[in-house]
C-alpha cells in the first residue's frame, strides 16, 4: 500500500504542477508502526514529507505534534 500511495501522489504531482506550473509539498501519513528507516531513506530521495499518525494525534518524525491551531 505504501508503494499505491506515493503513486498517487506522484499521479496528483503531476497533474496538477502541469496546470498551475507550480511544484507542490507532497506529505504522506503513515501510521506511527510503519516509520523503518528504509522507509523514511526512501521518502527523503523522492522528496516526500512523512507524517504519523499516532493515537489520534498527527506527529512529525521528530516527535513533535501538530496542534489544532497549526492545522487551521
Amino acid at each position: 500500500q505504501l508503494y499505491k500511495a506515493i503513486g498517487q501522489l506522484f499521479c496528483y504531482c503531476h497533474h496538477y504542477s502541469n496546470k498551475q506550473k507550480i511544484s507542490p509539498k507532497l506529505f504522506l501519513v503513515l501510521p506511527n508502526n510503519c516509520l523503518t528507516e528504509i522507509n523514511k531513506k526512501i521518502m527523503e530521495k523522492l522528496n516526500i514529507n512523512i507524517m504519523l499518525y499516532k493515537e489520534g494525534t498527527f506527529v512529525l518524525p521528530n516527535g513533535k505534534e501538530l496542534k489544532n491551531d497549526f492545522l487551521v
